[in-house]
């Protein structure tokens, strides 16, 4: 009759998918504003002042409706109650600079310096609210049950800043041999007053050599350029006030609401510190037809900012820190050129690639961030957890031989079983050992995973957890083709990403019954083992009193390997067509136009990926620890873009 059915009693699941779908209701506006204006002023031909202004504000509102008829049992359930909620984020950002710029040349020496003063302040401000509604007839606030009506522990007023004041100066001789530096001084209000200021130079070195005299006359060279840096840059992205305690007014006490604390500070807390070396060489040959850009670099990036996790007794979960150190090292490649070109046609191309090595140089104590954990000699982005080498297919398949670990294949006559044989086929006669789950004592049996001994001692636990993968890439890069026929335009971009490896832990937290909210995937129930004999990559079903052995692989932060796979791709990024109409047409108009161009761009167009998630291409959020952690982002919207561009 059209009717939804409720969600049975006694079900562990998310419930009837296509209900949830449809009457859950979860809607976000955002509305953007942003302005960017400038005044300049020559006090004197080589000396200037110009004073910038920016502003971006953003407005997010939020609408959430979860009727009755989606909890257990449906309406029909005493219990159940329709809850809504409202949010409110708005947020602004105001940048403000003052810079004075000074240029001069004397002959073949040229000289530009300049000083400036930046200004940075930021607004947040966070309200939500949620309450039970009287009933489902009118799902907005003003039908809530009052007694119910609360704000959220997302409700927050958040400000910061930053104020640096920085002075540069570049030095050339006949554009031949160049010299730059700089000095920043930054404050942060994200640090205690102690260390709210870093002091942060940088320097570069230029050699034009197709400038020298032996190159002059190689008529192919048009530039040839060697060039060099050091800097280095501070970094104070990390949540306001988090130097600081904080209280939270939302806690109860024998019928009284009070203060808890709810985060432990660290006054200690300062700017993290990346120092960088570069050394690069530019060539352009064949009148710039052909360009090579090469550049090899270390970046050093000390006293990083983390969350480091805290014993339970402490009361708090976290805190934030400064310890460790990381060096990455890499080469940077492109060529690009002009492959084509005749009176009304021209085809460009070029391919770019990139390659990095990260190794931890600096740590006492390990830092852990869910599945990813980072120590003293190892590579950033190392994902943690359980190897596992199938299903055991049935109750005598869990059998090793104890002097070298090789697990033994049973043998069966007529559903009997009569014995063991090694991998390449030789019977077997000697001693057998089982593996055995270390929490439970569970002696593993047909349907449970086949764990990877990984100390090879016969039990299961934490010392067997072991690097699954690794979440940086072997080779990023892209490729880029445009071509040209009279007034049409075609460019096209493709980029890659090769090597990574990614934990989808959103499957994993579905597949392994960690909360009783979420459904396990087809894939998942239907091919699960059932019976003796069974070959398949899921194990039984059960709850994890009756198998713990199959549920204790998430429990420390963990990750599974049936969860951990490659997450290499190539993506079409995007596809632009255009045309500009010819001079005389537009002039023909007669309405004051000297240009009309049309454009259609499509972005994200393909992706093409081995990877079972979403989206293969997972960024870092900001946070620089916790690498190839996959809890169902949302993919890279596919967007068609038309655009009409005017000249007057």
């Amino acid at each position: 009759n059209g009717d939804f059915l409720p969600t049975p009693p006694n079900f562990n699941g998310s419930g009837n998918p296509l209900q949830q779908l449809l009457l859950r209701k979860q809607e976000t506006r955002n509305y953007r504003f942003n302005i960017f204006n400038y005044a300049e002023y020559n006090i004197l031909p080589q000396l200037s002042i110009r004073s910038t202004l920016g502003i971006d504000y953003r407005d997010r509102r939020t609408n959430a409706l979860n009727p009755a008829s989606l909890f257990v049992g449906g309406n029909a359930n005493p219990s159940a109650f329709t809850t809504a909620s409202q949010g409110f984020n708005s947020s602004y950002q105001v940048q403000q600079d003052n810079i004075l710029s000074y240029n001069q040349s004397f002959g073949k020496h040229n000289l530009s310096a300049a000083t400036a003063m930046q200004l940075q302040v930021t607004r947040t401000e966070i309200l939500g609210l949620e309450t039970r509604l009287v009933n489902d007839l009118i799902p907005t606030l003003n039908n809530a049950d009052l007694d119910f009506l609360v704000t959220t522990n997302n409700t927050q007023n958040l400000r910061g800043g930053q104020f640096s004041l920085y002075a540069a100066a570049n030095y050339d001789f006949d554009n031949k041999y160049l010299f730059g530096a700089t000095i920043r001084r930054d404050g942060s209000s994200n640090f205690g007053t102690a260390n709210q200021i870093g002091y942060f130079p940088s320097f570069s070195l230029g050699w034009r050599v197709n400038k020298e005299g032996f190159l002059k006359d190689v008529k192919a060279v048009n530039n040839l350029f060697i060039k060099a840096s050091y800097g280095i840059v501070g970094n104070d992205r990390i949540g306001s006030f988090l130097f600081s305690d904080a209280l939270s007014p939302d806690a109860f006490f024998n019928g009284q609401i009070g203060f808890v604390p709810t985060r432990l500070g660290n006054e200690a807390l300062k700017w993290e510190e990346t120092v960088s070396s570069n050394l690069g060489i530019e060539l352009s040959m064949f009148k710039r037809r052909l360009n090579i850009n090469a550049d090899v670099w270390i970046r050093d990036i000390n006293d990083l900012l983390v969350s480091t996790q805290l014993p339970q007794e402490s009361g708090f979960r976290s805190v934030f820190e400064n310890r460790g150190s990381i060096r990455n090292r890499g080469l940077d490649f492109s060529i690009d050129g002009l492959v084509l070109k005749t009176k009304d046609f021209s085809w460009n191309a070029g391919l770019n690639f990139g390659l990095l090595e990260s190794t931890v140089t600096s740590l006492q104590t390990p830092i852990i961030q869910g599945v990813n954990q980072i120590e003293e000699g190892e590579s950033l982005g190392n994902i943690f957890g359980f190897k596992q080498h199938g299903v055991f297919q049935f109750d005598e398949s869990n059998a090793f031989n104890p002097d070298n670990g090789e697990r033994l294949i049973p043998v069966f006559n007529q559903g009997t079983f009569t014995g063991y044989t090694t991998q390449g086929g030789q019977e077997y006669t000697g001693a057998i050992r089982q593996l055995v789950h270390g929490a439970s004592g569970n002696v593993l049996r047909g349907g449970d995973f086949i764990w990877d001994d990984e100390n090879n001692d016969g039990i299961i636990d934490n010392e067997d957890i072991q690097v699954l993968g690794n979440a940086l890439p072997d080779i990023v890069g892209g490729f880029t083709s445009d071509f040209k026929y009279k007034g049409f335009s075609l460019g096209l971009l493709f980029d890659f990403s090769f090597g990574q490896e990614y934990y989808r832990q959103f499957e994993h937290d579905r597949n392994s019954g960690r909360a009783f909210t979420l459904t396990a995937a087809p894939d998942r129930i239907d091919n699960a083992w059932r019976e003796q004999g069974d070959v398949t990559i899921f194990p039984i079903i059960a709850s994890a009193a009756a198998r713990p052995q199959n549920r204790f692989d998430f429990a420390n932060n963990t990750a599974n390997s049936l969860y951990v796979e490659d997450a290499s791709f190539i993506r079409w990024r995007y596809l632009r067509l255009g045309y500009s109409l010819p001079k005389k047409t537009v002039e023909a108009l007669n309405i004051g136009l000297t240009r009309l161009d049309i454009n259609l761009q499509g972005n994200n167009l393909l992706t093409f990926t081995n990877y079972k998630g979403f989206d293969p291409e997972l960024g870092t959020r900001g946070n620089n620890i916790e690498l190839g952690v996959d809890r169902l982002r949302f993919p890279a919207n596919r967007e068609l873009i038309l655009s009409l561009r005017v000249q007057f």
